[in-house]
């Protein structure tokens, strides 16, 4: 799944737009930066590119976490989990 797929993903399932998504301390999206070209890469590449570490391999879920267009108190938002493998 691409990063794309995943932000739209959610915006058709949950109707939230994400406008950060972060992994630990790592911006793996934001609206508002040039972060376009993200959208076309995996989810575990975007990870990669961002980090600049592989993921390990007996790591299976990424926990991601959000923040939203809609005003949400992202600290009641749950993270993320994507699993990937």
């Amino acid at each position: 799944m691409t990063l794309g797929e995943l932000l739209l993903h959610i915006k058709q399932t949950y109707n939230l737009e994400i406008t950060g998504l972060f992994y630990g301390n790592a911006v793996l999206y934001d609206v508002g930066s040039n972060h376009t070209e993200r959208l076309v890469k995996s989810v575990s590449d975007v990870v990669r590119l961002v980090t600049k570490i592989e993921v390990p391999q007996h790591l299976h879920m990424l926990e991601m976490f959000p923040s939203f267009a809609e005003d949400e108190d992202c600290e009641t938002v749950p993270p993320i989990r994507y699993l990937f493998r």
